[in-house]
């Protein structure tokens, strides 16, 4: 605890704090940037990311599921010329 000022009469002591207010927060230092990757690997994973996703196997269509449990069904029936 700090000093204590005296008090005036009829007046309960105070301490520096409670007349000068806080301590100001201590001052932080900036944050150090992140470094930049080059440009190579940038460019590696990007397309390693389009391979990815090339290569992923088409979604089926809802209504082929829905036909291959139905083949009956009018959804499911195939006109041909």
């Amino acid at each position: 605890m700090g000093r204590v000022l005296a008090p005036r009469a009829g007046q309960a002591p105070r301490s520096l704090a409670a007349v000068w207010g806080p301590k100001p927060a201590p001052r932080l230092h900036p944050p150090t940037p992140l470094p930049i990757p080059p440009l190579s690997q940038v460019e590696e994973i990007s397309a390693a990311e389009s391979h990815k996703k090339a290569a992923a196997p088409a979604k089926k269509d809802p209504l082929d599921a829905f036909c291959d449990d139905n083949p009956d069904a009018d959804e499911c029936r195939v006109y041909e010329d």
